[in-house]
C-alpha cells in the first residue's frame, strides 16, 4: 500500500517535538491542578477505598485476594492494587489518590503523542490528538473520579501495548517487542476489561502501516485474541455476581436498545467538538413508551453523520492515500466505543468516561485535517487558514474553561449529585439517593428525607432508597416506619445486604436481639467482609449474655479492619466482664489511640 506523502511543514525536529509535548503536558497539568483539592465522593469511592479493608495491607495474601475478587462487579486487580499503594503512601488522604489519577492521565497524554507520532510520522497529527486528549472536558470524569482509576490505568497499558506493537513491526518483528506488547495488553486487561478491543485495534494499526489483511500476516494476533476472550468471559461472570446495589436491574427491549445505542453514538460524536450537558450520570429515561423525542431525533442525526463521512471518503478533493486517515480514525472510535453502545451498563445511557480511549480516533481525524491545512499543496487561501486556526485556538481555550468547571463539580458529593439533579431533575433517582446520604452525614435530616422521598417518587421500586430512608427513620427515632421501609426494601430486592444490616440495627435498639442476630447473619453471609455487621452482631450477643460469641464477633471485625476503633472498644468492655483486665485495657488503649473518646474515659476508670 502506498504511504501517504508527508508535507515538510509536518516534519518537526526532535527538539521542537519535545517542546510541543512539554507544552501540552504543562497545559494539561494547569487545567487539572485544582482536582488535587477534591475529596472522595459517595459513589463507589466509599466501597472501593474508604470502606474497603482489602486495600489497607500490601501483604502477599492480601495482594493475592485482589486477583481472585470482584469489586462492584468488576475484575480490576491492578486498579485495586494501585489503591492499596496509595493507601500505603498516605492513608485515606484523597489528595494522594487524585495525584495518582492525574499522573497517569499525563502519562497517557504523552503516550498518545508518542503513538501518533510513530504511527503517522506527522507531528501535527500527534500534537493535535494529544492536546485534545489531555484537556477535553469529557475526560474530566476519568481523571477526577477516584474510582475511575481503572480508565487512566488501563489507558496507560493499552497505549503502551500499541506503541510496543508498532515498535515490533518496525524492528523487523523482534520477539522481545512482541512479548512486551502482549505483557502490557495483559496488564491493561487486569486494570479494566474494556481493553479487550485492543487485538482489533492492532489489526487496524497494521492496515494503516500498509500490512495486508490475511491470516499469514495476522496469526501472531492469536495470543491477543485468546486473552481478550478469556477476560471477556471473566467480565461476564463478574457482572453476574455483581453487587446488586450497583446494578440497574432494568431490562429493555431490543428496539429500545437500538435507539439507546444510536443516541449514544450521536451524543459522543457531537460532544467531541461541542461538549454540552456534561454530567456524571446520564440516566435512562423513566418514560420509555414512547421514548423522549430526543432519542428519535438522534437517529436522524446519526444518518447525517454517516452521510457526511461517506461524502468525505468519496470526494475527489481528498487524496486517495489520505482517505486512510478517515478510515483509521472513525474505526478506532467505533471499535473502542462499541462495547457500551447497545448493551445497557449500570444506570447510564451514556457516560462521559466511556470516551477516554475512543475519542483518540476522532481527535486523530481532527489532527489529520489540521495537518492538511498546513500542507504545502493544500488549496486553501491564507485568510481561510487563519480563520480556522483562530477557531481552533478558541476551541482549546473553551475546552480548558469547561474542563476546569467540571473538575469543581467533583469536589465533593453534594456538588456532584446536585449537578446531576440540575440536569436530570425527573430521572435522577440515584443522585437524590446519594445526595441524601451526604446531607444526613451533615445533620440535615429533613433535607435528606426530602431527597429520599424524591428518589422514591421517581423510582417507586428503588430498594436502595427505601433502605436509606429506613436508616434515616431509625436515626430520628421513628422505629416502626424504619422497619416498614426496610421490609419494603428487602421485598423489592432480597439480594441487597444493606437493608438486613440496617433492620438489625433497629432491632438492636428496640431490644429484639435474637431477631437482630438473624438479620446480621444474613448480611454476613452475603458480605463476609462487612466488619460493622460482625461488630453489631457482637453487641446483640453480648446483650443476650453470649460473652464468648460476642468476643469472637468483635475479633472478626478487628481482623477484617485492624483500625476499627468501635470493635476494640466493644471487645474491651466485654473483656471487663470476663475479668480479663489486661486484655480489656489493651483493647481500650488501642481504641483510644484510634480516636474513641469513650474508650479513653473507660481507660481512665478501669485501667489506672
Amino acid at each position: 500500500m502506498k504511504k501517504p506523502q508527508i508535507a515538510k511543514i509536518n516534519v518537526v525536529s526532535r527538539r521542537n517535538q519535545y517542546i510541543l509535548l512539554f507544552s501540552i503536558l504543562i497545559l494539561t497539568w494547569i487545567v487539572y491542578a485544582s482536582s488535587l483539592k477534591n475529596g472522595f465522593v459517595n459513589w463507589d469511592d466509599y466501597k472501593n477505598v474508604l470502606e474497603n479493608p482489602d486495600i489497607r495491607s500490601l501483604e502477599w495474601l492480601n495482594v493475592k485476594k485482589f486477583f481472585i475478587t470482584f469489586y462492584l462487579g468488576m475484575y480490576q486487580p491492578l486498579t485495586t492494587l494501585s489503591f492499596a499503594i496509595d493507601y500505603k503512601i498516605a492513608g485515606l488522604h484523597p489528595d494522594q489518590f487524585h495525584i495518582t489519577n492525574l499522573l497517569f492521565h499525563l502519562l497517557n497524554t504523552w503516550l498518545v503523542f508518542l503513538f501518533m507520532n510513530r504511527l503517522t510520522k506527522n507531528t501535527v497529527i500527534a500534537t493535535v490528538t494529544a492536546l485534545f486528549f489531555g484537556i477535553h472536558p469529557m475526560h474530566s470524569e476519568s481523571v477526577c473520579w477516584i474510582s475511575e482509576r481503572k480508565d487512566v490505568l488501563y489507558g496507560f497499558f493499552y497505549m503502551a501495548s500499541l506503541i510496543l506493537w508498532i515498535t515490533f513491526i518496525k524492528s523487523g518483528k523482534k520477539v522481545t517487542w512482541y512479548l512486551l506488547s502482549i505483557l502490557f495488553f495483559l496488564l491493561a486487561l487486569l486494570s479494566k476489561s474494556s481493553a479487550v478491543t485492543l487485538p482489533v485495534i492492532i489489526i487496524l494499526t497494521d492496515y494503516y502501516l500498509g500490512i495486508k489483511i490475511n491470516f499469514r500476516n495476522h496469526y501472531n494476533k492469536i495470543p491477543f485474541f485468546l486473552l481478550a476472550l478469556a477476560f471477556g468471559i471473566i467480565s461476564i461472570i463478574s457482572q453476574q455476581v455483581t453487587d446488586p446495589a450497583s446494578a440497574s436491574n432494568i431490562h429493555y427491549s431490543i428496539i429500545n436498545r437500538m435507539f439507546f445505542g444510536i443516541y449514544a453514538l450521536s451524543f459522543y460524536i457531537v460532544n467531541t467538538l461541542i461538549p454540552i450537558k456534561l454530567s456524571a450520570l446520564h440516566p435512562f429515561p423513566v418514560k420509555i413508551t414512547p421514548l423522549p423525542l430526543l432519542y428519535y431525533l438522534a437517529s436522524f442525526l446519526f444518518l447525517v453523520f454517516a452521510a457526511l463521512y461517506i461524502w468525505l471518503y468519496r470526494t475527489h478533493q481528498i487524496k486517495r492515500e489520505s482517505k486512510k486517515e478517515l478510515y483509521f480514525g472513525i474505526w478506532f472510535f467505533l471499535i473502542t466505543i462499541s462495547l457500551v453502545l447497545f448493551i445497557p451498563v449500570g444506570q447510564a445511557v451514556v457516560a462521559d468516561r466511556y470516551t477516554y480511549i475512543p475519542f483518540i480516533g476522532l481527535f486523530f481525524i481532527l489532527g489529520w485535517f489540521c495537518s492538511q491545512l498546513l500542507a504545502n499543496d493544500y488549496q486553501w487561501k491564507t485568510a481561510k487558514r487563519g480563520f480556522f486556526w483562530s477557531i481552533l485556538i478558541i476551541l482549546v481555550l473553551i475546552f480548558c474553561v469547561i474542563t476546569t468547571r467540571r473538575i469543581s463539580t467533583w469536589k465533593d458529593s453534594y456538588s456532584l449529585f446536585s449537578d446531576i439533579i440540575s440536569k436530570y431533575p425527573d430521572d435522577a433517582a440515584l443522585a437524590y439517593n446519594n445526595r441524601s446520604i451526604d446531607l444526613k452525614q451533615k445533620g440535615k435530616m429533613q433535607e435528606s428525607l426530602n431527597d429520599l422521598n424524591n428518589a422514591i417518587t421517581i423510582k417507586p421500586d428503588y430498594a436502595d432508597a427505601y433502605s436509606n430512608r429506613g436508616l434515616l427513620f431509625k436515626d430520628i427515632g421513628n422505629y416502626q416506619q424504619a422497619v416498614n421501609d426496610l421490609n419494603r426494601s428487602i421485598n423489592l430486592n432480597p439480594k441487597l445486604y444493606e437493608p438486613y444490616y440496617n433492620r438489625g440495627l433497629v432491632y438492636n435498639i428496640i431490644g429484639r436481639y435474637n431477631t437482630a442476630i438473624q438479620d446480621f447473619n444474613i448480611c454476613i453471609n452475603m458480605n463476609p467482609t462487612n466488619e460493622v455487621a460482625y461488630n453489631d452482631r457482637g453487641i446483640s450477643k453480648a446483650q443476650l449474655g453470649d460473652t464468648y460469641g460476642a468476643l469472637a464477633d468483635f475479633t472478626s471485625a478487628i481482623n477484617i479492619n485492624p483500625s476499627f476503633a468501635s470493635a476494640y472498644f466493644n471487645r474491651g468492655l466485654t473483656r471487663i466482664t470476663t475479668q480479663d483486665q489486661y486484655g480489656a485495657c489493651t483493647d481500650l488503649q488501642k481504641a483510644t489511640q484510634l480516636g474513641s473518646e469513650k474508650a479513653g474515659q473507660y481507660l481512665v476508670k478501669f485501667c489506672k
